[in-house]
């Protein structure tokens, strides 16, 4: 067997010129084959120089760095759990746990299993109800915290959270996806507090406990579109924003040249930016005391009638701010 893979070897590799060492008297033709069959050597050593490389690039991928460098996001884990203070706790030992309120109700615990600190996250929550599969949060597709977590520590923060119609907050599964991780500045300070005597819970980040209110989550709510919202910007070429798979459409612009969405409850309705404009993007617009930047990233998908690309959109209100990453899409 091992001489047979040999020979196939061999035989790939002197080609269909293999002409062997020339002897004189030496032809034309024997020339123009030795010629073909360097050729053909230096392809398939070319082919296998990249192949080798191919490989050397997926083990890299997909089998070294993971085990020996892995990202930071991935030694980032976190829980999210539904605790508006109103559930009563039994009696606590040693450190007062954090407690969240009715408007801040989602407790999620960071834990930073990485050697690093890290200075900033990018993460997404996600709440479904039982043995469904239809994320039904609003707004919370990005979400980002620039609290320091030092390397071992657990944060624990309270986030606003709102849901569809129809849907208990409370009777959620809740789950909260990393999506990136950056370690923290040089510069960047963390100073722990000490724990009491007869504390046995994780070290905590510092302003967790003492300000759960005060989290960088949004104050604002953009809902989701309603089928019959179209109606409000008229017939025409148009573009939207739209959240998750199937997309929720979050704001719409085009038609009759109108922008509309709703946001905190209110309908918001105002003029849209050229059409042209919305679809090479990116866009800025003003609509009341709401300020809204659309601005398209990556690849761009062809359509039927348009096309479409990865997205973020950020509102800032005079209730707080907003961003959101999402589809971009535009058609006639």
């Amino acid at each position: 067997m091992a001489s047979e893979k040999r020979g196939l070897m061999r035989a790939v590799w002197n080609g269909p010129f293999y002409i062997g060492p020339l002897s004189r008297p030496v032809s034309v033709g024997d020339v123009l084959l030795k010629a073909l069959e360097t050729l053909w050597r230096a392809f398939v050593s070319i082919v296998v120089l990249i192949v080798a490389i191919g490989l050397g690039i997926a083990a890299w991928v997909l089998i070294i760095e993971p085990t020996f460098f892995p990202p930071l996001k991935t030694q980032v884990s976190a829980i999210a759990t539904y605790d508006d203070g109103s559930a009563v706790m039994p009696p606590a030992i040693g450190a007062k746990p954090v407690r969240c309120s009715p408007e801040y109700p989602l407790k999620i615990v960071f834990r930073n299993a990485s050697k690093k600190s890290i200075g900033h996250l990018d993460f997404s929550i996600e709440g479904r109800p039982t043995n469904r599969s239809n994320d039904v949060l609003e707004g919370a597709s990005w979400r980002q915290a620039d609290t320091i977590i030092p390397a071992g520590y657990t944060w624990q923060s309270c986030w606003a959270v709102a849901v569809e119609q129809g849907f208990d907050a409370k009777a959620l599964d809740y789950k909260v996806e990393i999506w990136g991780a950056t370690e923290a500045d040089v510069n960047a300070r963390f100073k722990p507090v000490e724990p009491t005597p007869t504390a046995t819970v994780e070290a905590v980040a510092p302003s967790a406990a003492a300000s759960a209110a005060l989290s960088p989550s949004p104050s604002i709510n953009l809902a989701t579109l309603k089928e019959t919202d179209w109606q409000k910007i008229g017939m025409g070429c148009s573009c939207s924003f739209s959240v998750g798979t199937p997309g929720k459409e979050k704001l719409i612009a085009g038609g009759d040249g109108l922008t509309f969405f709703r946001l905190n409850g209110k309908d918001h309705l105002c003029p849209a930016p050229d059409t042209q404009a919305m679809f090479d993007g990116p866009v800025s617009m003003s609509c009341g005391s709401a300020a809204v930047q659309v601005t398209p990233f990556g690849k761009v998908q062809p359509g039927e009638d348009g096309h479409s690309s990865s997205a973020r959109l950020h509102i800032a209100d005079t209730a707080g701010t907003l961003s959101l990453t999402g589809t971009w899409g535009c058609g006639c």
